[in-house]
C-alpha cells in the first residue's frame, strides 16, 4: 500500500544514513581517528564519457551511469549525505563518476545481506541521482564520499556489473503544481515541526527555520521523511511516491 500524502508530509526531521561498508560496521560518523589517505574533490571541467539518450523536447532523461547499490540506506533529493563505501565495485562506480564529471546512481538494495548485486531485480526501482561533491579514501582502503541528491530516478535495467555497476536510468521530473491540498499540508508540517521544536525535543531551531523556508512540496516532504522510526522499506515507499498529491 502506498504512503498517503498526508502521511508522506508528516514525518519528522531527516537523519541521513551511511551505505555501509564490507565489514557491515560503517555509520554516519566515524571515529575522529580516521586519518584520510587521500582526498580528491569532484571535478568540473572532465568530459562525460557516458553515453546519453535524449527524449523529446530536448532533455536528457535517459542515461547510463556509475551505480552504487545501498545497504539499509534511502537517500532522498537535495539531501547532502556523508557515504561511507567498502565493496570493491562501489569504490570503482564512484572513482568513474569522479573521473567522468559524472553524476552516480545511488540505488537501495533489496536484501541488506547481499554482497554482491548480479541483476536489476535485486535493487529497488527508484533510486536518487546524486552529485558528488568530496571523495576521502580512507587508510582502511574504504571511502567516504560526501553526496548531494539531486533527482528521483528509474532503473531500467544494468548495462554492466564488472569492474562496477552501471546502469540504465530514467531521470524522473516530480515536479507538482502547487493546489491548495498542497498548501494546507506544507502549512500543516510547518506547524508541526515548530511545535515539535518548540516542546523540547532534541532538534535543531534550524531545522523549524528551514522547513519554513522551502516552498516546494515535494521537497518538503521529502526533508521530513527521515525517522529513527522508519524502516529502509518505509523510507523506500516514500521515495517511490513520486506525486506528492497522489
Amino acid at each position: 500500500m502506498r504512503t498517503s500524502p498526508i502521511h508522506r508530509l508528516k514525518e519528522t526531521t531527516p537523519v541521513p544514513a551511511d551505505d555501509q561498508a564490507r565489514d557491515r560496521a560503517a555509520d554516519t560518523d566515524q571515529d575522529s581517528n580516521d586519518v584520510p589517505a587521500e582526498t580528491r574533490e569532484a571535478p568540473t571541467d572532465a568530459p562525460d564519457e557516458s553515453p546519453v539518450t535524449a527524449r523529446a523536447g530536448g532533455a536528457d532523461h535517459v542515461q547510463v551511469l556509475p551505480l552504487v547499490a545501498l545497504r539499509d540506506t534511502v537517500i532522498f533529493p537535495e539531501m547532502i549525505v556523508p557515504l561511507q563505501v567498502g565493496r570493491d565495485r562501489s569504490i570503482k562506480a564512484l572513482d568513474r563518476a569522479v573521473r567522468a564529471s559524472q553524476p552516480v546512481a545511488l540505488v537501495t538494495q533489496r536484501s541488506s545481506e547481499q554482497e554482491e548485486i548480479a541483476t536489476a531485480d535485486e535493487l529497488y526501482g527508484i533510486g536518487t541521482l546524486a552529485k558528488i561533491a568530496q571523495v576521502i579514501r580512507l587508510q582502511d582502503g574504504t571511502i567516504r564520499a560526501i553526496v548531494q541528491g539531486q533527482k528521483r530516478i528509474r532503473l531500467l535495467d544494468l548495462v554492466q556489473t564488472e569492474p562496477h555497476l552501471e546502469a540504465r536510468v530514467e531521470v524522473i521530473d516530480d515536479t507538482a503544481e502547487k493546489t491548495l491540498e498542497i498548501e494546507a499540508l506544507m502549512a500543516s508540517i510547518h506547524s508541526q515541526i515548530e511545535q515539535y521544536v518548540n516542546s523540547g525535543a532534541s532538534v535543531p531551531p534550524e531545522v523549524a527555520v528551514a522547513a519554513r523556508n522551502i516552498v516546494d512540496g515535494g521537497l518538503l516532504a521529502d526533508m521530513t521523511a527521515y525517522s529513527p522510526e522508519m524502516t529502509t522499506e518505509q523510507r523506500q515507499e516514500l521515495l517511490e511516491t513520486i506525486d506528492v498529491a497522489d
